[in-house]
């Protein structure tokens, strides 16, 4: 199947991870977008898009209600919809199972977990969808974060959460320490 991804979300970095993680498996067609609203009118525009993420705290328009408008259209019924968020709760996943919601992902999120959440959905076995390790945040965004706040900063296990105000960052120690640095340079 040929992936036209969206991704939705009002962190730049998340949206980047997402992006990243995408394109080292392969999917390159990606959009991305920082609200509900901008998301319903990037599927109107491309409908071709049958793959999209979508957090659930966003200004202007809440991925939860922007789920509920592009499920009322018939159009989008072949669009698989994954839910990144760290607002999960029982009622609120129930909110969104009860709208055909191909997965959740927890933020802040490891790549094991996004890598198994994604593999069914693209009929992939996960090894071949993990094949592509991430090595880090992209530098600019290192670059962003770190500049303008200081985060706390967690270790949970193998773990390191970097926690800013706004957005987290969860990275493997072995990453870390494998590349010796939180950020990798991205190519073209």
């Amino acid at each position: 199947m040929k992936l036209k991804v969206l991704v939705v979300d009002d962190s730049q970095t998340i949206r980047k991870i997402v992006r990243t993680n995408l394109e080292r498996i392969g999917i390159n067609n990606i959009l991305e977008v920082s609200d509900g609203e901008s998301a319903l009118r990037t599927l109107s525009a491309n409908p071709d898009i049958n793959l999209m993420f979508i957090d659930y705290n966003m200004p202007v328009m809440n991925g939860l209600v922007a789920v509920k408008k592009i499920r009322e259209n018939k159009a989008y019924d072949q669009l698989k919809i994954i839910v990144i968020s760290s607002a999960f709760d029982p009622s609120l996943m129930g909110n969104f199972e009860k709208l055909n919601v191909a997965g959740f992902i927890a933020k802040p999120f490891d790549l094991q977990k996004f890598n198994s959440t994604v593999a069914p959905i693209l009929e992939t076995p996960v090894e071949a969808v993990g094949a592509g390790v991430q090595k880090g945040v992209p530098k600019e965004d290192v670059i962003r974060l770190f500049s303008t706040e200081k985060p706390d900063i967690n270790m949970n296990g193998k773990f390191v959460e970097f926690d800013f105000k706004n957005e987290k960052i969860k990275l493997e120690v072995d990453v870390i320490s494998r590349y010796g640095s939180v950020y990798v340079e991205l190519g073209d």
